[in-house]
């Protein structure tokens, strides 16, 4: 296997790559010859002591982070708003959690609590956004940092980005930003212990057949990045400059990611920009309300002067979905409840059995465990087609 043995099928041109742990070429889950050497590289280009390569993205990397910190035995704390797969994690592995608004008050939280604890926060964020991990890092006495970086594995190559995050345990999808295929991700650990119990986790979560073609462009990616990455980032930051603040009438909105081009028109239904950008060849990470967010690579910032061409000949309309709020609410008590899917109108009242997101950026409107309200079923409907944990457009309850 793969049955393919190699040859080219079809469209798919790449099978000769395609492999699985044949003779000299290693074993992910018990990485010591080819792989274990590409994972060193990795480390030694993100500063770290220690990578692991994972080929089915920051989610894995999340349940793998979650796992350890269960069997290592602690709480945990998470910071503003994280991905779906946090959450997911800590349901599926029974792990009890607080959450804080910022850096401050989990820092506040830290001082009256001797109990160690893990704390979770996403840097950057879809938008480009960071946080200071720095000071966080610095300032957590013997508690643990989990950093989720799923959209800054390019910050370690250019010195116009921001600073790769520093924590415990850092990950990184490196097919967000970089070319290479879909779910290659990293793990950058310091510590030993931590990176043995990750790699104990790795075996026992990621898939006995990881991809071998996935591995092979973080590789290669991470390589020509080391050489070039500098200057392609650079480059992208003196493109993206010369549009002085606008393109095509859309205002650009600051980013500490000068690769991430958040483009805001208000009052702008910018999902149906969206799905007219489509037709017209372009293609955007997402649309949030009156906002489109591209990520500019090496690879595409010389397309900007066309998608500039391509924006300002689309016909705009009016938003009039509701505004997306992500309010928190209490847990209910889900003892003696099972399973059903009902309508989204028919939800009013139950106790959701998932997390609904809009998707992308993947942040909770109702988290599982909570009672739904009138308000969300609104949101639901105002953004349906972008609802991450329907089922069938039906809503996991329990009754």
């Amino acid at each position: 296997m793969p049955g393919h043995s190699g040859k080219d099928f079809y469209a798919f041109k790449e099978n000769a790559l395609d492999i699985t742990e044949i003779e000299g070429m290693d074993n992910l889950l018990s990485a010591n010859g080819v792989i274990k050497e590409a994972e060193d590289l990795i480390a030694k280009a993100y500063e770290y002591k220690h990578s692991i390569m994972v080929t089915q993205g920051s989610t894995t990397c999340m349940q793998m982070s979650a796992y350890t910190i269960k069997q290592i035995g602690l709480d945990v704390i998470a910071i503003g708003n994280m991905h779906s797969s946090f959450y997911n994690a800590m349901h599926i592995f029974e792990i009890p959690y607080i959450e804080v608004e910022n850096i401050q008050k989990c820092l506040d939280v830290l001082q009256k609590n001797a109990k160690q604890v893990a704390i979770f926060i996403t840097s950057p964020n879809y938008f480009g956004d960071v946080q200071d991990t720095t000071k966080l890092f610095e300032e957590k006495g013997h508690n643990l940092l989990v950093v989720d970086a799923a959209h800054g594995a390019h910050f370690a190559f250019s010195s116009v980005l921001p600073k790769y995050p520093q924590g415990d345990i850092v990950f990184s999808s490196m097919h967000k930003t970089m070319p290479v295929h879909n779910g290659g991700a990293i793990i950058n650990i310091n510590d030993d212990y931590l990176y043995d119990m990750m790699c104990l986790n790795l075996s026992k979560i990621h898939s006995t057949s990881p991809s071998y073609i996935t591995m092979a462009s973080m590789d290669m990616a991470r390589a020509d990045f080391e050489e070039n990455g500098d200057g392609y980032y650079k480059a992208i930051k003196e493109k993206i400059e010369a549009f002085n603040g606008t393109i095509a009438g859309f205002d650009i909105l600051k980013s500490d990611d000068i690769s991430r081009l958040v483009l805001q028109k208000q009052g702008i239904d910018c999902y149906k920009v969206l799905s007219k950008l489509s037709k017209l060849g372009f293609e955007a990470e997402m649309a949030y309300e009156d906002k489109l967010v591209f990520i500019i690579t090496p690879f595409n910032y010389m397309e900007l002067d066309k998608l500039q061409d391509a924006l300002s000949k689309i016909e705009l309309e009016p938003l009039n979905s509701i505004s997306i709020k992500a309010s928190k609410k209490e847990k209910e008590s889900i003892d003696g409840l099972r399973p059903e899917f009902v309508n989204i109108d028919d939800a009013e009242g139950l106790i959701a059995n998932a997390d609904l997101c809009i998707y992308p950026p993947s942040t909770p409107i109702v988290r599982f465990g909570e009672k739904i309200t009138r308000e969300d079923i609104n949101i639901l409907n105002a953004h349906l087609g972008h609802i991450l944990g329907l089922v069938n457009n039906k809503v996991p309850v329990l009754k």
